[in-house]
């Protein structure tokens, strides 16, 4: 009886993944994909709006990060090393512009703070546990190119609820 219960909470949990997952496509693609990637992630995070100055630039400027990657991806080919070079810049940058989008909405709603402090400190979070943030960030592109459901359905709240765990264990261990 016991393996029922444990076998149900894990269905259950999956099924908050991938609903979060789910609600940040939805949001994503309801905000026009190039401005709604922050909303998004703040969906994910908290069922109400995001109410955050400068939100639609930022959304803006990862996109186009994202957009520049994967064309600079597609124009590798052979005599054209220059293009692999730009995508693996690309790659980092768009990498952390990501760790640092997430970074902004934990802050969000923890305190009451402007917009500009939420965005100055949430790029100081960004490189506190560094190393870790860009290893589990890495194990998403490696889950994106052996399975791309899987991608979409999971990681965006995976990697949400990994950040979160981080900041909470920080959290506890800083009061000790």
């Amino acid at each position: 009886m016991k393996n029922k219960h444990k076998i149900s909470g894990l269905v259950d949990k999956f099924y908050m993944i991938v609903m979060s997952s789910t609600r940040f496509w939805w949001i994503l693609l309801k905000n026009g994909i190039v401005y709604g990637v922050l909303a998004g992630i703040f969906a994910m995070h908290k069922s109400e709006k995001l109410a955050l100055e400068k939100q639609r630039v930022v959304s803006l400027c990862w996109s186009s990060m994202v957009i520049l990657t994967i064309t600079s991806f597609l124009l590798i080919g052979e005599g054209r090393e220059f293009m692999a070079i730009l995508f693996l810049s690309l790659l980092v940058l768009t990498s952390l512009s990501t760790i640092y989008l997430y970074e902004v909405v934990n802050l969000v709603g923890e305190e009451k703070k402007g917009y500009q402090e939420i965005y100055a400190q949430a790029f100081l979070n960004m490189w506190k546990k560094f190393p870790i943030k860009i290893c589990f960030f890495a194990l998403g592109l490696c889950l994106l190119k052996l399975n791309l459901i899987a991608f979409v359905f999971i990681f965006p709240r995976v990697y949400q609820l990994l950040l979160m765990k981080m900041i909470l264990l920080k959290k506890t261990t800083s009061f000790s």
